[in-house]
């Protein structure tokens, strides 16, 4: 349902190329503060999320509101800092941030409490896609995922800790602890092991004893594409739109969530700066983003998986984000965020080696 409480058609054009009338960009710091009335700032963090944001929401949002876009580029911590610096008087009015974004901006009276009453698809959403201070929500979402070369691997892993067995001695690839799936791997192990996420010390020496079966440490997604899809690599920690997109372009990959262990669920958020002078508007963004239609579209062209339960997925998306038949794991993120530069110190201690 749209923030009138009408229906939004199933097929909208996907015209999630070049320039939309009537929206304009503004990259530098500093620069968004709405001026009209009818005017919402809100970010935008590149790659395809931010074409079908473009190609599909601000216009549907023009069109429902009478509203204009201004769209702010940036990546998450470049948005909390924006927050940080204008909480007196925000510049930006909506903001999407990942998790390492998101809880301290809850944390620091940053995000205005969302009201279900006002954001009516509020109420359709999986119980993970509200957190308890409801300051935001999920608007889609990505897992952990082990994706393996399906012409050298023949039955899907059915563990994290099968990428210790012997037949893989050098066909390993893992995340480097420089990225933030390093990060998520790390707290996973512990998790299989110990039924803790931050064991840290059980999982790096479980770690240690990966080291004959790794290939290399990757730091970049284009990486992992290469050594995968080329059979270089045979199997690696990854998060699953990346590896659902590698299924759709038919490279030999296939993906799996060990159903004993589970996997990391990686939520992406959606905010309203507390503050704002455009809360209508805003409101009505937010709702546009969790309309079960337009949830399914944006897993149908660029495989996230959406956050409302009323989405109706065909296809890959329905295979792969089907959430229910999945064992997805919460983890408190604002402890895994204080945990990170501990774990940076003993990966540099007993992976670098």
């Amino acid at each position: 349902m749209d923030w009138k409480g009408q229906p939004i058609p199933r097929r909208r054009a996907l015209a999630i190329t070049g320039g939309l009338a009537g929206v304009s960009v503004l990259a530098s710091a500093g620069v968004g503060e709405a001026e009209a009335d009818n005017e919402l700032v809100v970010t935008v963090n590149g790659g395809a999320f931010e074409k079908f944001v473009r190609g599909v929401i601000f216009p549907e949002f023009e069109k429902r509101t009478g509203g204009k876009i201004i769209a702010v580029a940036g990546l998450t911590m470049q948005a909390l800092a924006k927050l940080r610096a204008s909480r007196d008087n925000p510049t930006l009015d909506v903001i999407r941030m990942d998790p390492p974004g998101t809880v301290p901006a809850s944390r620091e009276g940053l995000l205005h409490h969302l009201d279900p009453a006002r954001i009516p698809n509020m109420k359709d959403l999986f119980d993970w896609a509200v957190p308890k201070s409801a300051d935001y929500v999920c608007d889609n979402s990505d897992y952990q995922t082990l994706a393996f070369n399906t012409q050298s691997v023949k039955t899907p892993p059915e563990s994290w800790l099968d990428l210790w067995k012997p037949e893989y001695k050098g066909k390993v690839i893992i995340p480097d602890i420089t990225t933030s799936h390093g990060v998520l791997f790390i707290a996973m192990l512990s998790k299989v092991l110990t039924g803790d996420f931050f064991n840290v010390d059980a999982a790096f020496g479980k770690l240690v004893e990966l080291k004959p079966n790794v290939l290399t440490y990757w730091t970049g997604h284009d990486q992992v594409n290469q050594l995968l899809t080329s059979g270089q690599a045979w199997l690696t920690p990854w998060i699953s739109d990346r590896a659902v997109y590698q299924v759709s372009m038919g490279a030999p990959v296939d993906l799996t969530v060990p159903k004993r262990d589970g996997a990391l669920f990686v939520p992406a958020n959606a905010m309203i700066s507390a503050g704002t002078k455009q809360l209508q508007l805003a409101e009505a963004y937010l709702n546009i983003l969790l309309d079960p239609q337009i949830q399914a579209q944006n897993a149908e062209a660029i495989l996230n998986g959406p956050s409302n339960r009323l989405a109706p997925l065909t296809g890959l998306p329905k295979k792969y984000y089907t959430i229910a038949d999945l064992n997805l794991l919460s983890i408190d993120w604002d402890k895994l965020l204080q945990a990170q530069s501990g774990w940076v110190d003993h990966w540099n201690r007993q992976m670098v080696q």
